[in-house]
């Protein structure tokens, strides 16, 4: 029947078409609420599906692609910032050391009476703490070079003052807060500035070598985004066939318990999965109808055994895709194990596609009726499974009765030997 896309809003997710439209919901017919809307119609309802789903595929792939690309440029970013950072604290340091060693060479004559009171003071044998509680109290008292201290370190030989510009210096310079200077007491000021003129020199060398390392890391991120942008996949576009499995030649379901069971849609295919496809620990699955293709069970490791529920199914399959269905004939289907199909009679002859020898017994299966589904196996999203983990898992082993009608079905030539039938 005719499909469309569009009509009212029915909630969910929609999609926008490459003209601006916005698809909001597809119906199978034309609804009462769809009037005075605009619809698209389709051939089919399943074309009105594709292309409303493919539209909202497509906005979150773009969306997708965008994120990837902004998160690979946002490291390039933090790795600019990062450099930023370090080459702005190293510049500070320089300015720092700068203005350190000028102040001293303006303060010089005030800073040098200091020292030498402190120098003059440690010659008599004061204590430290004697020394700290006398410029204490010349600063409380008014002491203008005492005022300057504002912490004495003796055992590292140091002292701590602060030092404003003269007020001779610009209006700038004399609304800045006073700059706190640790003075080694052992020298003089000049000597003092000195050495922040030589830390302001070995700063700005550090800064000069940061710089060019910060452009080499720069380059070096901006370069890795690139390659990463490269990397993603920018096209939104939908693929209009998805990419089939080797197995979906031919006719195939997975059973209840998440086994693979594969049938031939003629003799050639037949020959195929019992030549290539028919591994170590898989099941050949036929039953004595007229004309009737076999099929296998892959087995989910080579040491599984095929599980009784799966073998059931895979025994429906069979006689669901025979004669049977036609003619309503209720029988039973049987398997065997991969050793037991050969394509040769005992007497070397080889059997036309699609016929197979098989020796020794056959497991018969209970009979089953004729009932097929068909079912159909999606995935929304990727996180989507995670949350049906187990649910194809293998059964509680089902049990064998004789009114279920199991059986070996055992033949044989006289004197004993190989019973040996030919399968169709």
């Amino acid at each position: 029947g005719g499909g469309g896309a569009g009509g009212g809003q029915q909630g969910g997710e929609g999609g926008e078409a490459s003209d601006g439209r916005l698809f909001l919901e597809f119906a199978p017919y034309t609804l009462a609420q769809h009037a005075g809307r605009r619809l698209l119609r389709y051939a089919a309802f399943w074309e009105a599906v594709d292309e409303f789903y493919a539209k909202v595929e497509m906005e979150r792939g773009v969306d997708e692609v965008s994120s990837k690309q902004a998160a690979a440029w946002k490291k390039v970013d933090k790795v600019k910032e990062a450099q930023e950072r370090r080459v702005g604290e190293l510049r500070a340091k320089e300015e720092e050391d700068r203005r350190r060693g000028e102040l001293l060479e303006l303060r010089a004559g005030e800073v040098d009476s200091l020292l030498a009171s402190l120098r003059a003071g440690l010659g008599r044998g004061m204590a430290w703490t004697a020394l700290q509680e006398l410029v204490d109290e010349s600063a409380r008292a008014g002491d203008q070079l005492a005022a300057m201290v504002i912490r004495l370190d003796l055992a590292r030989h140091s002292v701590t003052v602060a030092l404003e510009a003269d007020e001779e210096a610009s209006e700038e310079e004399l609304t800045r807060p006073a700059t706190l200077v640790a003075l080694d007491v052992r020298e003089s000021a000049l000597s003092n500035a000195r050495a922040f003129y030589a830390q302001k020199k070995a700063a700005a060398l550090k800064t000069a070598k940061t710089i060019a390392a910060a452009d080499g890391a720069v380059r070096s991120a901006e370069s890795k985004a690139q390659a990463s942008v490269a990397a993603i996949k920018v096209s939104a576009s939908i693929r209009a066939v998805r990419s089939t499995g080797w197995w979906e030649k031919f006719a195939w379901f997975i059973s209840s318990e998440n086994c693979l069971v594969l049938a031939p849609h003629d003799g050639p295919q037949a020959e195929l999965l019992a030549q290539r496809h028919l591994g170590p620990g898989d099941v050949f699955v036929g039953c004595d109808i007229d004309g009737a293709l076999p099929c296998i069970v892959k087995a989910n490791g080579a040491a599984a055994a095929v599980p009784p529920l799966t073998l059931s199914q895979a025994g429906s399959y069979v006689l669901c895709r025979s004669g049977a269905w036609t003619s309503r004939t209720v029988t039973s289907a049987w398997h065997v194990a991969r050793d037991q199909v050969h394509k040769q009679r005992a007497t070397g002859d080889r059997l036309p596609a699609g016929q197979f020898v098989i020796r020794g017994s056959k497991e018969y299966l209970p009979p089953t009726q004729l009932l097929m589904g068909l079912g159909v196996l999606f995935k929304v999203s990727p996180p989507c499974v995670a949350a049906h983990l187990g649910e194809r898992r293998v059964r509680a082993e089902l049990r064998s009765t004789e009114e279920g009608g199991e059986a070996a079905a055992e033949g044989g030539e006289a004197g004993g030997g190989e019973a040996e039938e030919e399968e169709e």
